[in-house]
C-alpha cells in the first residue's frame, strides 16, 4: 500500500490526509511519467475502500486491479490538454 512507495515521503504524508479524511484541499498529482502518480492515486483509493469495506472485500480488489466501476483514469493524447468546459 502506501508503505510502498519510496521516495515520495512529503506527498505520501500529504496522501494520507485523504485517506484519513482530514485533507482540506484538492491534490493535483503533476510530474514525469513512470513516478508513481497513478499508483499512488490507487493506493489511495484502495485504502480508503479497505477501511470502508475490508481489505478483501470485491470493491477493494476490483481497485487494485483496475476494473472498480467507480474509478476511471483518462489521459491527454500527446500535445493536447483535457479541458473543463
Amino acid at each position: 500500500m502506501l508503505n510502498d512507495i519510496v521516495g515520495q515521503d512529503k506527498a505520501i504524508l500529504y496522501l494520507r490526509k485523504f485517506v484519513s479524511g482530514s485533507a482540506d484541499k484538492p491534490l493535483l498529482l503533476v510530474g514525469d511519467e513512470g513516478t508513481g502518480k497513478r499508483s499512488s492515486v490507487v493506493e489511495v483509493i484502495r485504502e480508503v475502500v479497505s477501511a470502508a469495506r475490508g481489505a478483501n472485500s470485491p470493491d477493494a480488489l476490483q481497485v487494485g486491479l483496475g476494473t472498480h466501476p467507480d474509478t476511471m483514469f483518462i489521459s491527454a493524447p500527446e500535445e493536447k490538454d483535457i479541458g473543463v468546459e
